[in-house]
């Protein structure tokens, strides 16, 4: 008698990394970190006024870290709400719940984390 098993798509498929994440979701609070260095990046979506940042963001990031030089007076975070927080105003290292609008650092990399919903 033959073998009448029939292989099915998940035999022959290549198993990559991001399988488990599709099939579980993300571990831990945030990801997809972006690093902003010597520029300004938007980070409400698409709209006229990001036509004018060089790197627009789709909506979703809801944390920051300041790092190593980043932490001065010309670093700006423009957060939800209209408020400009200025580098020096944070601790280097240190992740904060905030959401930005628009970063703007030219002296160091601030790293924007998106949340986990």
């Amino acid at each position: 008698m033959a073998n009448r098993y029939t292989a099915s798509y998940a035999d022959h498929r290549v198993i990559t990394p991001m399988d488990k994440f599709d099939k579980f979701g993300m571990p831990g609070k945030y990801h997809s970190a972006v690093a902003i260095n010597n520029t300004t990046g938007s980070f409400t979506g698409y709209s006229p006024v990001d036509v004018l940042v060089a790197n627009s963001y789709e909506h979703g990031y809801g944390a920051i870290l300041i790092g190593k030089g980043a932490n001065i007076e010309t670093t700006q975070i423009h957060v939800a709400g209209g408020a400009v927080i200025t580098g020096d105003d944070l601790q280097q290292f240190t992740i904060y719940d905030i959401s930005p609008t628009k970063v703007h650092t030219i002296a160091g990399p601030v790293y924007v984390f998106k949340r986990q919903q």
